[in-house]
């Protein structure tokens, strides 16, 4: 008898790139457009490259009580602390809080720990008295690149010098200045 009752009901594999956020929710992503369906019905479709829509779908998912943060965070690759931001966001301006504004967050700075390395020996260079054409040729990087890094002796540093300038502040120009007089000197000794 089991086995008529399978064949009456039978319950088809879910397709492909279908990630289950819980017994009631899951979603599916084709191409560049996702669909969260609810007991199978569809609650939210937008665009993958839409990030507010996509948090818009998470917050209202976890208003509903469709699933739980935690849940809805794993599930989008999210951590649940993003989640209760976007939540924050969205109950003090809305929607629009939910869009990401153009240029870098503010409080986070460009580049890394190799920046920064990179800074520094274009600053070491430059106080040993290299060209910035030799910078660039040694670093494999542009002309451009040196001369917006590490500004002529006495000028204003362009917006993308603040490595330089903050390497400076903090003492490393003495550093090297040091360095390279030192190596000057063995220079003249040998």
């Amino acid at each position: 008898m089991p086995s008529q009752q399978e064949e009456l009901l039978p319950c088809p594999p879910p397709p492909g790139g279908t990630v289950y956020v819980n017994d009631q929710v899951s979603f599916r992503t084709e191409g560049t457009q996702r669909v969260i369906s609810v007991h199978g019905v569809v609650f939210a479709h937008y665009s993958v490259e839409d990030r507010a829509a996509e948090a818009y779908a998470m917050i209202t998912l976890w208003e509903s009580e469709y699933a739980t943060q935690t849940q809805i965070a794993r599930a989008f690759g999210y951590s649940a602390r993003s989640l209760r931001r976007y939540q924050e966001r969205f109950g003090a301006e809305g929607i629009q809080a939910l869009v990401r504004k153009p240029g870098r967050p503010a409080g986070r700075r460009s580049g890394g720990a190799k920046e920064r390395g990179r800074d520094q020996t274009i600053l070491h260079l430059k106080t040993k008295g290299a060209s910035n054409r030799a910078i660039a040729g040694k670093l494999g990087l542009s002309e451009k690149a040196i001369r917006k890094r590490a500004p002529p002796a006495g000028m204003a540093a362009p917006g993308g010098a603040r490595g330089i300038r903050s390497a400076v502040r903090a003492g490393h120009s003495r550093r090297c200045i040091s360095y390279s007089r030192s190596f000057r000197d063995h220079d003249r000794h040998s």
